[in-house]
Formats: structure tokens, sequence, C-alpha cells
């Protein structure tokens, strides 16, 4: 992790035990971990340099997870350092399912 005065860079190749990033576990513990950082720093670069394979799965469960979790704010408090053009496909396409997904669930009678 390489902290700058008011943002924090998470190497997510360097954060696991793998530079393969392929589990939904993988991806909620990471989420957890970008959460606590949040409370003590301006904003969070998610530096993918690193990392030599990523699934949508774990993609999902952590930019999906977070923009959730941070609604509005997540433009703003995060972003994502991404060489490959096919993972910035990927994880676009985690942002797009989950926020239609949750479109879904708010147009569901008894859903609130």
């Amino acid at each position: 992790m390489t902290i700058s005065s008011s943002s924090l860079t998470i190497d997510l190749g360097g954060c696991s035990d793998s530079r393969s990033l392929l589990t939904r576990d993988q991806g909620s513990d990471l989420r957890s971990e970008v959460l606590r950082q949040l409370a003590s720093c301006a904003s969070v670069v998610l530096d993918l340099t690193h990392v030599d394979a990523l699934s949508p799965s774990f993609a999902d469960e952590l930019f999906g997870g977070l923009e959730s979790e941070l609604g509005v704010d997540f433009t703003r408090l995060i972003r994502i350092s991404c060489p490959r053009p096919e993972w910035r496909r990927l994880i676009s396409s985690a942002l797009t399912h989950r926020r239609h997904e949750g479109l879904r669930s708010e147009t569901r009678p008894g859903a609130g």
C-alpha cells in the first residue's frame, strides 16, 4: 500500500495470497479492507497492475459491492487503475449489472 497526502493506493496483486483474483471471498475481504482504509484517507486507488487474473465474481463482489455500499460517493472515493482494457470492460459490466439488479429490486412489489 502507498499513502499520499489524501489518497491511498492498494496494490490488489499484493493484497491476497494469490495474484489471481477469482473468488467472491477474496472480493469481500478486499472490500472490507478498502472500507476500513477509507476511514482514514480521502480516497483509495485500487491498482490492478500486478494482478494475473480477474473473474466476474470477484469484480462484482469488490467493485459492485463498494458501489452499493458507498452509493453516489463511489466515484469520488474510489479510483481504479487498470492497465488491461478487457478488465476495465469486465469491471464496468459488473457495475452495470449490480446497478440493474438494484433497480429491479426497487421496482418489485414489496421491495423497499
